[in-house]
């Protein structure tokens, strides 16, 4: 006996589709797993042994982007040692790139690298005291003298 549709999604004996098939689902009929806790401990150093060796070594004297923002400064968003490493020349010459595949694929030298800082570090310290000084003479030129 052949079975079709119609528009109502029944089946031609007058039944519904699932039940036309001969399927009969219950919740009763999902395996339960239940994980000890020593399971789930295995499981998550598991995870953890994973994660941890997908990153190539770093060779000494050297460190990934994020770790050398962290030796520079522990407030530093990643993003931003990031946008430098893309976006700023003199650090693009200190770089290690160890090509496709390879985590982390850049790599800054420390001791250079943290001279490069030191020179950004004195360069923005410089450009906010410009700054300061111009919003000052700004203000004291600009405000008339109270008459008293």
């Amino acid at each position: 006996m052949s079975q079709y549709y119609t528009d109502e999604n029944e089946a031609s004996d007058g039944t519904d589709g699932i039940q036309a098939l001969g399927a009969e689902l219950t919740d009763d009929d999902a395996p339960v797993v239940e994980e000890t806790p020593e399971e789930q401990e295995n499981t998550a150093e598991a995870k953890k042994e994973a994660k941890a060796s997908s990153k190539t070594p770093v060779p000494e004297g050297y460190a990934a982007p994020v770790e050398f923002a962290r030796m520079c400064d522990p407030d530093m968003k990643p993003q931003v040692m990031y946008g430098y490493v893309k976006n700023n020349a003199k650090l693009k010459e200190l770089l290690l790139d160890r090509g496709e595949g390879v985590t982390p694929q850049k790599l800054i030298p420390i001791e250079e690298g943290k001279a490069w800082w030191a020179e950004i570090s004195q360069a923005k310290a410089a450009k906010a005291s410009a700054a300061a000084q111009a919003t000052q003479s700004d203000t004291t030129d600009t405000v008339p003298p109270v008459e008293g």
